[in-house]
């Protein structure tokens, strides 16, 4: 059933055409010219984000048996350095990596998955050189301190050691999609490399990891929807795996082990999970004992497992919670965090038998904090703090406000800002949305913000359905046939801030990133008039093409969250609201779009095609710019080009909404 229209922009998909090569470099040339003028405020920008970075300032050390590990950068220099030193002298500083030296051979390059042996002496890290996440792994010897010859291509970031001589590694199809396990002997030649699995079905990815105990390998095999998790003691590595729970449509859960049970965050009589434990050698699920039932308010998300502890990540009312179980003594509590709104993160935790649990936190307000917490004594550490210099964080105020949608339901919205910002008076606004596979933006600190929020801008973040804020009914609710809702609920947050006075639409600039891209765009196309500019970051414009498209990685996987359309219905849902094909004759705002040549996620040509045909259809002649980046879907771990793009984007939005100047 042929729905679509015939696309005459097609030839931008074909890397080989012979004009595609003077077309990217035109759009990056136009960009460049159009922006020189803000070239001052964009330096001046990126100054401030310097200005208040503590470049040499060490990130907070992680124990790891007799070593503490950290991460430090020369202020010169805009890339890592990772270290470590032993607790007895903490002074005799060992680099493990320095990324910096990488910086002298790859024009681009990305450090990922750096894991130690269990010994600690040996270093693998994996290593993209292009940014279409295609990494080789390579390893060091930490005791001689030298690189080993041998090298693995073509993997996922992503390793697991069984002991100190072998280790499991995920290998990647010809369309970038993890899909075989196999175990490397550290010293062998990798033709020798045996595979443990194969997923042939391509809605699935694989994955690897040690269990925090050390005793268990776990091998994840996942969809969106469903997954499949097989186990394996390290102690005997070339054994057969276990497999937990086979799959079943719709049943996800979470694996981790501690004593002699495994511990499972279950959803399968409800999406909300639940936490079940049962024995490790007789697993099945007529064994299973319920420790923490399905809550309709409550979603169990993850744990960290340790020796007499288990921690729960849980979100409830829109914010992450931790709940600690005590094994001892089988009772439950709360950590108790000292904002009414906050953003929780995971932080390492390598020591198994501590009472000691490590966690990230932040807020609108507060910089990027590690907390330390016993789980015995039930006290709270605070163990580091971003600096942020010339930063007053009393200066600042946030808001959560819920604003009612098309259909009536209430929409989460975070809103930062200056304390002494005139809000009744109309003033800039930046409103940020993304919304899709459940996942959760949270109201977190960015001192790259502070250079909006300085010259008077208005930071929100839209909490739409299709993301996880309010559990999986509420990524339902986005997803699939109903991402209309997504949509409107920009669209209604949009609106509201107009209506209540924060701003008017002269101001608004919209934002989006990834997925965050279709929710921009498709909500453009249905009023294109609510606001001044927008920002597109790897942005998903065109979605028919790109699902359709067997050559483009998860494609297929990604069918669970937008439809098929090789399905008529999906077809026909998916033509109502792809931002690519519903361009149509009406004014348009100002777009800067950020593309990447190499992005695997969301190809170069989604923007490309899209822009086009925004300047042949817009009746009001905006400035439409689109800038390739090199790399991949992820910004570079290039500190300096991170800060230089992030100027960027700050410079184009100021202008646009006139407000250049700090307050």
């Amino acid at each position: 059933m042929q729905m679509t229209k015939p696309d005459s922009l097609a030839w931008m998909q074909v890397s080989s055409h012979s004009q595609l090569q003077d077309r990217l470099a035109w759009e990056n040339d136009h960009t460049s010219k159009y922006l020189h003028p803000l070239r001052s405020l964009q330096e001046q920008l990126a100054d401030e984000i310097l200005e208040r970075t503590q470049w040499e300032k060490p990130s907070c050390p992680v124990q790891q048996g007799p070593y503490r590990y950290y991460t430090r950068y020369i202020q010169s220099q805009p890339y890592p350095i990772h270290c470590r030193c032993p607790i007895s002298a903490p002074r005799k500083e060992q680099v493990l990596l320095d990324e910096n030296q990488f910086a002298f051979v790859h024009s681009h390059f990305e450090i990922n998955s750096l894991s130690l042996s269990p010994d600690q002496s040996f270093l693998a890290y994996a290593m993209d050189t292009t940014g279409d996440e295609r990494f080789n792994l390579h390893f060091k010897d930490l005791t001689q301190n030298c690189l080993l010859p041998e090298r693995l291509y073509g993997v996922a970031p992503n390793i697991a050691w069984a002991n100190n001589l072998i280790l499991f590694y995920v290998r990647l199809d010809s369309n970038s999609r993890p899909y075989q396990l196999c175990r490397h002997h550290l010293g062998d030649s990798p033709e020798k490399d045996v595979v443990i699995f194969t997923e042939y079905n391509e809605q699935f990815a694989i994955r690897v990891r040690r269990s925090e105990s050390g005793q268990l390998l776990f091998l994840t095999n996942e969809s969106l929807t469903t997954t499949e998790v097989y186990y394996l003691p390290t102690a005997f590595p070339k054994s057969a795996w276990t497999c937990f729970l086979p799959k079943q449509q719709g049943q996800r859960y979470w694996l981790t082990h501690q004593g002699d049970s495994l511990f499972s965050i279950i959803q399968d009589e409800s999406p909300q999970g639940r936490l079940i434990e049962t024995p490790l050698v007789h697993p099945q699920p007529h064994n299973w004992r319920t420790l923490l039932p399905s809550s309709k308010n409550i979603e169990l998300r993850r744990m960290d497992t340790f020796a007499q502890h288990l921690v729960l990540y849980e979100k409830y009312r829109g914010l992450i919670r931790l709940r600690i179980l005590d094994r001892r003594t089988q009772s439950f509590h709360f950590i108790n965090l000292p904002d009414a709104v906050y953003a929780v993160y995971v932080e390492e935790n390598r020591e198994y038998e501590s009472e000691i649990f490590r966690f990230g936190y932040d807020s609108f307000n507060t910089p990027y904090t590690v907390y330390d917490y016993n789980m015995n004594t039930r006290r709270l550490t605070l163990r580091d703090r971003q600096v942020v210099e010339k930063y007053d964080s009393t200066a600042y105020e946030s808001e959560y406000r819920l604003v009612e949608s098309a259909d009536g339901v209430k929409v989460p919205m975070s809103l930062v800002y200056r304390r002494d910002l005139r809000r009744s008076s109309g003033n800039p606004v930046v409103l940020y949305g993304y919304g899709a596979y459940g996942v959760s933006i949270q109201a977190g600190f960015s001192s790259l913000r502070l250079g909006l929020l300085d010259r008077g801008v208005i930071y929100a973040i839209a909490h739409v359905r299709g993301g996880g804020e309010l559990g999986p009914s509420w990524h339902h609710q986005g997803r699939h046939h109903y991402k209309k809702n997504s949509i409107q609920d920009f669209i209604a947050c949009a609106e509201y801030m107009v209506d209540a006075g924060y701003t008017t639409t002269q101001q608004l600039a919209l934002m989006g990133e990834s997925a965050g891209g279709f929710l921009v765009g498709a909500s453009l196309n249905q009023k294109s008039e609510f606001c001044r500019a927008v920002v597109l970051l790897v942005p998903f414009l065109d979605a028919i093409n790109t699902l359709i498209d067997p050559d483009i990685p998860e494609a297929i996987q990604e069918r669970e969250e937008w439809g098929n359309p090789q399905s008529p219905a999906d077809l026909k849902h998916l033509l109502s609201l792809s931002p690519y094909e519903n361009v149509r004759s009406q004014k348009y705002p100002d777009a800067l779009v950020i593309s990447a040549l190499n992005d695997s996620h969301v190809r170069y040509w989604e923007a490309l095609k899209w822009i086009t045909r925004l300047r042949d259809h817009a009746t009001n002649h905006p400035q439409l710019l689109l800038h390739f980046r090199s790399g991949g879907h992820q910004q570079t771990s290039n500190s300096f080009e991170v800060i230089q793009e992030q100027a960027m984007i700050m410079a184009f939005l100021l202008d646009r909404l006139g407000t250049t100047e700090k307050q």
